[in-house]
């Protein structure tokens, strides 16, 4: 998902997308020093979903097991339609 809106955003502009890229990169690997640092992901009821938001337009969902971290989406905020997510 991160290389998409870096190809979508590299077609508009090409020192735009990788300043995107490091900046999601760099915000993601903070997660291996401090996962809690964000809120659970209320949306669902009873599921250990995290959300981290970056530059406030990207919202990465993320969960936790035991010390491992795993990103399952990264969402452009920007393209959600009626805030679906």
């Amino acid at each position: 998902m991160l290389i998409q809106h870096v190809k979508f955003l590299a077609n508009v502009n090409a020192k735009a997308a990788y300043r995107l890229a490091d900046k999601i990169q760099e915000e993601i690997n903070i997660l291996k020093y401090s996962p809690k640092r964000t809120s659970k992901y209320e949306i669902i009821k009873n599921c250990q979903y995290r959300r981290l938001i970056i530059n406030k337009k990207y919202l990465v969902i993320y969960f936790i097991n035991q010390e491992t971290v795993y990103i399952d989406y990264i969402f452009d905020c920007r393209r959600l339609i009626n805030n679906q997510i």
